[in-house]
């Protein structure tokens, strides 16, 4: 968790050093102004993202795959997380609104990759079959293993 908040961190200050020139403009306009920029470039992003993640956990949970239910639940927390980080930054009137765009720009690079892994996970599910004294289980997953005690039925 500290090596992940670290990359953040310099990932998000990489992002404001090299943002493009149109944010130096930004310099010029009011707070307000800057912040509504902001929520006009990364909002409906945001909200994309969101609903994808949000719905991958819905599809995971209604077949009852664990791996990809658990994978959603972290990024959907880590995502709830630096949103709330960023949302602070926005509502405090001495911070910059360049800290929120480098934040939002690293956020969304991160996340994206992390619905992106979750989604293709769902073309990696297996059924397999586990016997224990007769009984047999029907176990579904990216990465199936049986449960202890029980054989892979060949």
């Amino acid at each position: 968790m500290r090596r992940s908040k670290s990359i953040t961190s310099i990932t998000a200050l990489l992002a404001i050093a090299f943002l493009p020139q149109s944010y130096a403009a930004e310099t010029t306009m009011t707070r307000e102004e800057a912040v509504a920029a902001y929520h006009a470039r990364f909002d409906q992003q945001f909200n994309e993202i969101h609903a994808r993640l949000v719905d991958a956990k819905e599809r995971a949970t209604a077949a009852k795959i664990k791996s990809i239910v658990l994978a959603a639940d972290i990024a959907l927390k880590d995502f709830d997380d630096e949103i709330a980080i960023i949302s602070n930054t926005l509502k405090d009137p001495n911070a910059p609104v360049d800290t929120a765009v480098g934040y939002a720009i690293e956020e969304i690079g991160e996340i994206q990759w992390n619905v992106s892994t979750i989604e293709t996970n769902f073309t990696k599910i297996a059924t397999i079959k586990c016997v224990k004294s007769g009984k047999v289980k029907s176990i579904k997953e990216v990465s199936p293993k049986c449960p202890k005690g029980y054989k892979l039925k060949k």
